[in-house]
């Protein structure tokens, strides 16, 4: 193998690695790879930055602008009312109901400002019902992910396989309809009959705050100079209040929490414990203050409340320090914990940087949470509905999305120029600020897809793509379509679950062109194939965006995803190996 191949092989690796440990942003890992191939000689500087004028790239960041007006003037805001009037229709109706209208706007819109609009809903439905949201959230998600399969414009993976078709294969705004039809049917019935029994019974966190469930948190207490816990023991703090000490922190060192070791003004508690049992703790003089501008400020205050937020995608405080964002001078708020992944951080919350679906344990006034729910930069796990701002915009951000669907569907213009036509119609009839529409990209999409479009460059450079292509066909020699079909759905939906599935789709697309040219047959049922197959991330709660949002609100763990997703992941892969040839073309075997 030469020298640029191997080169090649061994970034592809690394960055896979990297991605999946999360051991650097993923900005950064997305940019590494690319540029050590352009420092190997791999690559040339053009072909580089070239993704970030690539149509696929362009379109989505567009399309991010289009999905933001409509999120922000709440034009999707009926789907909450008719939720809550079927309410009363018993879980499998509302469920079915539900998933089929997620389905129909995901086609539309972004997938995540659908699930945005919906969890909300979801929660204060569930809340009023009774009803443990963990038996709606996935369902949301996933029928997100269904009805994005639907269109063109429904999610970036199938913009990403349309863009980087070969010129002869011509991918419009309807013509994954067939298909994705068949998998939002298949979907919603898996969902309402089997999928149900495989999910959990578990209360969102912001219920068990409310029902007085003990919930426990991780966070930093600071004995402050009066208290009475001064001269207390331990053991002494722990058996009274109930929580559990995790570390002791004495100017400044880590020591070991030993029972009797005794309380001086100054020391600083790491501890576990409920949300009341935490206040409790506040009013005998230790500050729950993880923030460093919350230095000075207690917890005393009678009408103190907590409440629980997300971070949403696209949020400007991702990447930043807790203690840098500022909440009690911009928001009037504490922020007590937080919560990632469903597993809460024991390492000091105010040197935590946000992440995407990060989940903040937050104290404060109603007033303060009023004005908190009012940001676009974190989300109040309920409620949200009642306070968006720009509501009589509505008509006139669904006026632009059905232009935007109009132009994609009707002219020549092509999805990168009709999409950014329309966002900047979003600006001007101020559905969205210019400021908001660009707090609106998601760099957390856009700069895999411009590193992963510079690797497929460089594996097609290199030859690797037409080998891997040369091996793949050679496996699957004589092989019927069918099975073709199966084998390559099934190692892009597993890729898909790990790793970003526009990634993985630019990298898939370099690879069975080849194929398809090896077998003689039409490239579009290996491209429609690797559309579908990127976007059905069922596995894993980081396999996709809206995995992540329902992950922590749904209170899920994350064995719950493949419980429910494994045996939809095969039905998909039975079905796409007996449609996709049928619905679009080429040798059924």
């Amino acid at each position: 193998m030469e020298g640029a191949a191997l080169l090649t092989l061994v970034v592809l690796a690394a960055t896979t690695v990297l991605l999946v440990t999360e051991a650097l942003p993923i900005g950064i890992v997305a940019l590494l790879g690319p540029v050590v191939l352009v420092l190997g000689g791999v690559l040339d500087a053009q072909e580089l930055w070239q993704g970030l004028a690539h149509p696929a790239v362009v379109a989505i960041a567009a399309m991010f602008v289009v999905s933001a007006g409509i999120s922000r003037t709440n034009a999707l805001g009926f789907l909450g009312d008719g939720l809550t009037r079927i309410s009363e229709r018993g879980p499998r109706y509302v469920l079915v109901v539900m998933m089929a209208a997620v389905a129909l706007i995901s086609a539309f819109t972004n997938n995540t400002t659908v699930v945005l609009v919906g969890l909300p809903v979801l929660l204060a439905m569930c809340e009023k019902t009774d009803q443990p949201p963990s038996r709606y959230l996935i369902p949301l998600s996933f029928a997100s992910i269904f009805g994005g399969m639907m269109t063109l414009v429904g999610t970036s993976t199938n913009v990403v396989v349309a863009e980087l078709s070969p010129p002869d294969v011509v991918l419009g705004m309807w013509t994954f309809l067939p298909m994705g039809a068949v998998y939002v049917l298949a979907g919603v019935l898996y969902m309402a009959f089997v999928g149900v029994r495989f999910l959990p019974d578990r209360m969102a966190l912001s219920m068990t705050l409310s029902r007085g469930i003990p919930t426990e948190y991780v966070t930093e207490a600071e004995i402050g100079a009066g208290s009475v816990l001064i001269g207390k023991t331990l053991d002494e703090v722990s058996q009274r209040n109930e929580v559990q000490v995790l570390e002791l922190v004495r100017n400044g060192i880590i020591e070991v929490p030993r029972p009797d070791a005794v309380l001086r003004d100054g020391d600083v508690l790491i501890l576990k414990g409920a949300p009341g049992q935490i206040v409790d703790l506040s009013r005998s003089g230790a500050n729950i203050v993880p923030t460093e501008d919350d230095r000075h400020v207690t917890t005393r205050d009678v009408d103190m409340t907590l409440a629980e937020v997300i971070v949403p995608p696209g949020s400007r405080w991702i990447d930043r320090r807790v203690s840098d964002i500022g909440f009690r001078s911009r928001y009037g708020v504490s922020v007590m914990a937080l919560q990632r992944h469903g597993h809460h951080l024991r390492q000091k919350v105010g040197d935590v940087y946000v992440e995407p679906a990060d989940m903040l344990l937050v104290q404060g006034t109603v007033d303060a949470l009023r004005n908190l729910r009012a940001s676009e930069n974190l989300i109040l796990v309920e409620g949200i509905e009642e306070n968006v701002p720009r509501r009589a915009k509505a008509p006139l951000a669904l006026s632009v999305l059905l232009a935007f669907v109009l132009l994609v569907s009707f002219t020549d213009l092509g999805l990168a120029t009709c999409a950014i036509t329309c966002g900047i119609a979003m600006v001007l009839s101020r559905c969205l600020t210019a400021q908001q529409a660009y707090s609106s990209l998601d760099f957390n999409v856009l700069l895999p897809l411009v590193g992963f479009l510079a690797l497929s460059t460089a594996l097609e450079k290199t030859g690797l793509a037409q080998d891997a292509a040369s091996t793949t066909m050679s496996l699957l020699d004589g092989a019927p379509m069918w099975l073709i079909v199966a084998v390559l759905y099934a190692i892009t939906a597993f890729a898909s679950d790990i790793l970003s599935n526009g990634a993985v789709a630019a990298l898939m697309v370099k690879i069975v062109v080849p194929a398809a040219a090896l077998l003689g047959v039409d490239p579009t049922i290996f491209l429609m194939t690797v559309a579908f197959a990127a976007s059905a991330a069922f596995l894993t709660p980081v396999g996709y965006q809206t995995n992540l949002l329902v992950y922590g609100p749904g209170g899920y763990r994350f064995g719950d995803f493949i419980r429910v997703g494994l045996p939809l992941r095969l039905i998909f892969i039975v079905l796409a190996a007996v449609f996709v040839p049928l619905f679009y073309g080429g040798p059924t075997g």
